[in-house]
Formats: C-alpha cells, sequence, structure tokens
C-alpha cells in the first residue's frame, strides 16, 4: 500500500469514485462526504491531487480527502453499512 496514490476522482449523482494510479478504483456513496454531498457538480469537478497522490483538495469547498480516510470509508462500506462500496 506504500506505493498506492491518488490518480483522479469522478462522481455521479450518488457515487464519489477515486481510480488509484495502480489502475484500480473505488466508488463509494456521495453521502460519506458531507460536503462534497451539498456540493454541486460544478464544485465538486474543481479537485487537485495534494501530497503526491496521497489526498484530494477542493479549494471552493475548503474541503480535503486523504487516501487514508478513502480507504477507511471503502473498509467501512464493506462492512454492511453501505452495500454500494467497490472495488474493482
Amino acid at each position: 500500500m506504500n506505493d498506492l496514490r491518488i490518480k483522479s476522482v469522478s462522481f455521479s449523482d450518488r457515487t464519489f469514485k477515486v481510480e488509484f494510479s495502480d489502475g484500480r478504483c473505488i466508488e463509494l456513496p456521495l453521502e460519506l462526504f458531507a460536503k462534497l454531498n451539498i456540493a454541486t457538480p460544478s464544485e465538486r469537478a474543481q479537485w487537485r491531487i495534494i501530497g503526491k497522490g496521497l489526498g484530494v483538495h477542493w479549494e471552493l469547498l475548503d474541503e480535503d480527502v486523504s487516501l487514508e480516510n478513502l480507504l477507511l470509508a471503502y473498509s467501512r462500506s464493506k462492512s454492511g453499512a453501505y452495500a454500494q462500496g467497490v472495488l474493482v
């Protein structure tokens, strides 16, 4: 996991998808991320990678999401709280 980095992010109406540098992706319910959930699609689209791929930042929203928190949210989603979490 030391080499795992965020490559890109994208959104649908209900999900937050993260692509990693190794080609894998996770997709999580957008409702897990309060600020992103209430943001407009335009606001969500204005992101940048920070920390050499260890996080994502939204300047307009004053929001950061770390790789660690994404993986934690994914792990929790797999435990049954959110059945939508998918790692491919």
